[in-house]
């Protein structure tokens, strides 16, 4: 991987071999030959491909002959036409077989010595990269070079990021692929596992903290200030390299006292661990060897919602495929149920939905979450494309909806405390149902003022229930779980709307299918999608599109249905005493 330049003899027979050529690098890169297994998506994302070849090409090149480019890696030796900094990397890979031994040796403790590692490598790239790059970040001479040439703005910065991006996976190579290869040895596999994607997540955030410093300075300063800020920036950063080694024989010595104790343990934040800010990252590996981690629920539970997901993805495309992928949700479920059970500290505690109210509160914010979702999605769907309206003012219906769910959230106080939160939650429900079968049976000619009327129904009744559903849920656990509780009427909600969505397109698209005769689906879907000016449509498309709508809502009703029975069955008959305690 290191080996990007191919060295070229000296014809005339002397001691120093001559630079590659430009046309050398271009055939023999081998990180030219990665980004061309990249070329359709970045295509696809609007860059000028062949221009961005060239221009991180010639980057390259002029890296590996600059006399200049990284000097202080081999003190101004180097050989002619070699990448100073990419020829240097087997002295961090070395270092890190060192940290690599001391996880391995050390594996009870692993925020320290994973967070050191972390450390390691985040102060490597702010000392060697940073200050390598700060002259190809703030240097803006090729931009009007190559805005002559007809280069982009997106090609050009798509080039300049990926000459940036060879040098910062080349690092992290270097320096973490060794010590987390030593991480699945040390700590097992979920524990290298998130070691892995914390070293991911860190090599992200150390990038966009470096672009960001970057574009700050660029926006404020110019000319020869911003020559005297890169100076005091390269300053700043030898002072930081010479002094971050110490905080090494820092720990040491606390450790020896007994203070590192408090490294593992939970604390308030306080300012002077955002320097450290690399150990954060060691958090997941530490929650992990405390034995409070469950691992067996993470995966069950992450198999049950990816396999949901999936599934409902599938149900027009491949129907046989997502029956195979629910199947797979639902014993997962089962199993992340059994898998709760058993643990001392589970992710989702089985002991709340004991409470069959607290179940209640959870299973209606769901349903009403999905049927909010098809409400947001296919009332301005109907509008564009039956009413032929605008987009702006199609969209004023979920607007409605909004200010009259703000509204109506601070009348739930006075209301529970008035109220059997059942007989408000049947009530508003029914009046949801009988709202929505109306849509059920709407022609071509339905109203169009009705739309927003149910829509601030739609709000006024959501704002209500959901909001009583979130009191409730927290009313009826032990203050201890109060955070769990708000946690899953969360996940119960984002579920709701994440799984409505992909059904709710699936009935759409089925309909239409079943009802389109020899019309094209290609042209059914452009006046779905607001591009009528290219489709003429007819009569025969609109009373299709209006059956699939149909279809759609008829989902909704029946939901309400299902929500409005599942209220009926609360056992809670009495009012709420909000000041009662859990």
């Amino acid at each position: 991987m290191m080996n990007l330049f191919k060295r070229k003899p000296d014809p005339a027979g002397g001691n120093t071999p001559l630079p590659d050529t430009p046309a050398d690098l271009f055939i023999h890169s081998r990180w030219l030959q990665v980004f061309d297994r990249f070329r359709g998506l970045l295509i696809r994302l609007g860059v000028n491909y062949p221009q961005f070849r060239l221009i991180l090409g010639y980057k390259l090149y002029m890296d590996a002959v600059d006399p200049n480019f990284m000097t202080t890696l081999t003190n101004g030796r180097r050989r002619a036409g070699k990448n100073a900094f990419l020829r240097g990397l087997w002295i961090y890979a070395l270092v890190s077989l060192l940290l690599t031994a001391v996880i391995v040796a050390m594996p009870g403790n692993p925020v320290l010595i994973l967070g050191s590692a972390l450390l390691y490598y985040s102060t490597m790239y702010m000392t060697v990269l940073v200050q390598a790059f700060s002259g190809s970040l703030l240097d803006v001479r090729d931009v009007a070079i190559l805005d002559t040439r007809g280069v982009s703005e997106r090609t050009r910065s798509a080039a300049q990021t990926a000459h940036i991006l060879v040098y910062v996976l080349s690092l992290f190579a270097a320096l973490m692929a060794i010590p987390i290869v030593g991480s699945f040895y040390s700590l097992g596999v979920l524990g290298g596992i998130l070691f892995l994607v914390s070293a991911l997540v860190l090599l992200v955030v150390n990038y966009v903290l470096s672009i960001g410093i970057y574009a700050v300075i660029l926006r404020f300063f110019h000319g020869e200030r911003l020559k005297n800020i890169l100076s005091m920036i390269q300053i700043a950063i030898l002072i930081i390299s010479v002094a971050l080694p110490q905080v090494v024989n820092i720990i040491t010595q606390l450790s020896s006292r007994g203070a590192v104790a408090a490294v593992v343990k939970a604390s308030g934040f306080h300012w002077y661990m955002a320097i450290v800010y690399p150990f954060w990252f060691a958090g997941p590996n530490g929650w992990l060897a405390s034995g409070q981690a469950n691992p067996g629920g993470i995966l069950w539970l992450t198999s049950c919602l990816v396999t949901l997901l999936l599934g409902i993805q599938f149900l027009l495309r491949a129907p046989w495929l997502a029956g195979l992928l629910l199947v797979i949700a639902a014993v997962s479920l089962v199993f992340f149920g059994h898998t709760e059970k058993r643990q001392r500290d589970p992710l989702i505690a089985p002991t709340m939905f004991a409470n069959r109210t607290f179940a209640i509160q959870i299973a209606t914010a769901m349903i009403l979450s999905g049927v909010l979702i098809g409400y947001q999605v296919y009332f301005p769907i109907w509008l564009q494309s039956l009413y032929r309206i605008g987009a702006t003012e199609a969209g004023f219906v979920v607007t409605s909806s909004s200010v009259m769910w703000l509204t109506s959230s601070f009348f739930v106080g006075p209301l529970i405390a008035r109220f059997v939160p059942k007989r408000i939650s049947l009530v508003i429900i029914t009046v949801l149902l009988l709202s929505y079968a109306s849509l059920t049976l709407a022609g071509l000619h339905f109203p169009m003022w009705v739309f927003y009327v149910i829509a601030m129904i739609n709000g006024t009744g959501m704002g209500i229930v959901i909001s009583m559903n979130t009191i409730l849920s927290q009313h009826m656990v032990p203050a201890a779980m109060v955070g769990s509780a708000t946690s899953v009427l969360t996940l119960g909600r984002s579920l709701g709307q994440t799984v409505m969505t992909g059904v709710y397109g699936a009935v759409l698209n089925l309909v239409i299918r079943f009802t389109r005769g020899n019309i094209p689906f290609a042209q059914i879907n452009g006046v779905i999608s607001a591009k009528g000016s290219r489709v003429r449509p007819t009569l025969a498309m609109d009373q299709v599109i209006l059956t699939s709508l149909h279809g759609v809502f008829w989902v909704v009703v029946i939901m309400l249905a299902v929500v409005w029975w599942i209220n009926w069955r609360d056992p809670l008959h009495t009012v709420i005493d909000q000041n009662q305690a859990h």
